[in-house]
């Protein structure tokens, strides 16, 4: 499922309750981490992460509280943040707003949820692996 694309995500939240049944429980756990010098990124990159950090994760949990209220049950959220989302490192300022933003989001359903849906934020330590460390395939080849 690409998560930034609001009717792919609608149409696989659909086929998921079909075949499972009822969804009690969303946890949104996608990301990309360009890494480089936030000076450095192209629009594209910038796009790419915001997109699929933080609109990502609205888009599907819009899907899952929308489908919760209209069925009048309740059900969890978990945002998976990271601890970037409140402070910074070096070389990931797309990756750090767009969890900035996430954990924002996740406050703000919590203060004005629907009746249906609960969010958390879940804020991992950051490590280096590959997500951390991805260079996207339009980099020049002097940022690779």
């Amino acid at each position: 499922m690409d998560v930034t694309d609001a009717a792919g995500v609608q149409a696989a939240f659909a086929a998921a309750e079909a075949w499972a049944g009822r969804i009690d429980i969303l946890v949104n756990n996608s990301g990309v981490a360009p890494a480089g010098p936030g000076i450095d990124l192209d629009e594209a990159d910038w796009d790419r992460t915001l997109d699929t950090n933080l609109k990502g994760a609205w888009l599907v949990s819009r899907a899952f509280a929308r489908s919760a209220r209209t069925a009048k049950r309740s059900g969890a959220i978990v945002n998976v943040a990271s601890i970037l989302g409140s402070r910074v490192a070096g070389h990931v300022a797309a990756y750090a707003a767009s969890k900035a933003g996430l954990i924002q989001l996740t406050k703000a359903r919590r203060s004005n949820p629907p009746a249906s849906a609960f969010g958390s934020t879940r804020w991992p330590r950051f490590t280096s692996r590959p997500i951390s460390t991805e260079r996207s395939s339009r980099a020049s080849p002097a940022r690779r």
